[in-house]
């Protein structure tokens, strides 16, 4: 696997490997694992919340179905969930003290974290 690579700015990067069903993994330098898309960042990629998700949970969740929501609306919420996410993260990681994190991890951590966001 290749080396982590941490910029002065403390942005993380990404690399791949393959999981035990061959398949690629995306994985952050920091450790934590990562579905989503990627977006450049002072030249490195930046894992984001891809927008047709956050469209696609935010229409369920509507109680009408011809509710819309507007390109910039989604952005934003795509910004607030990378924030929260992260946040989650770096909670979790920082209370466990290490790199690679259990579900209940952060389960402990989501009552304080809502509150707090």
């Amino acid at each position: 696997m290749p080396p982590t690579k941490k910029t002065a700015s403390n942005q993380t990067t990404t690399r791949s490997s393959k999981s035990a069903s061959g398949g690629d993994v995306a994985t952050l330098a920091d450790g934590n694992n990562s579905a989503s898309g990627t977006e450049q960042v002072d030249g490195e990629a930046k894992a984001q919340v891809p927008e047709e998700l956050i469209t696609r949970v935010l229409h369920d969740m509507f109680e009408k179905e011809n509710t819309r929501i507007s390109k910039d609306a989604n952005r934003a919420v795509g910004k607030y969930l990378d924030v929260f996410i992260r946040e989650a993260l770096m909670r979790a990681s920082a209370e466990r003290g290490a790199r690679f994190l259990e579900v209940e991890d952060l389960e402990r951590l989501a009552p304080q974290l809502l509150l707090d966001f």
